[in-house]
């Protein structure tokens, strides 16, 4: 399988931290989504130009925000279809599947880290 990897533009990140600081992101509303436009919105709408459609793994367990994603969403922003497969399993569905077929993780994971989103 061929992996493409989409990182952010170092000089935006650059100047976001000359702005913020390193964990600016601490300070205000503003300064998070700051940090997320750069480091994620940016990377990920360069990964989905030209699809027709994303996979993600959001599950409404894993937060109030998410408590009613449906299995199929319109992204209006991108103008795609968004999948989300994994939206009615439990915390414990997930790990049990991640034992019985052997996938891997991020460490972070027993760390104590339940979302690995920066």
């Amino acid at each position: 399988m061929e992996i493409t990897e989409f990182t952010p533009d170092n000089q935006k990140v650059m100047k976001y931290v000359q702005q913020f600081g390193r964990d600016g992101f601490y300070q205000s509303v503003e300064a998070r989504k700051a940090c997320c436009t750069i480091r994620k919105v940016i990377p990920l709408n360069a990964a989905l130009a030209g699809a027709d459609g994303w996979v993600t793994g959001i599950r409404r367990q894993s937060s109030n925000n998410r408590n009613s994603v449906d299995f199929v969403e319109w992204d209006a922003e991108r103008g795609l279809l968004k999948f989300n497969p994994l939206a009615d399993w439990s915390a414990d569905q997930i790990k049990a599947s991640v034992e019985a077929n052997d996938i891997p993780i991020n460490a972070l994971h027993a760390r104590g880290y339940p979302s690995i989103g920066c």
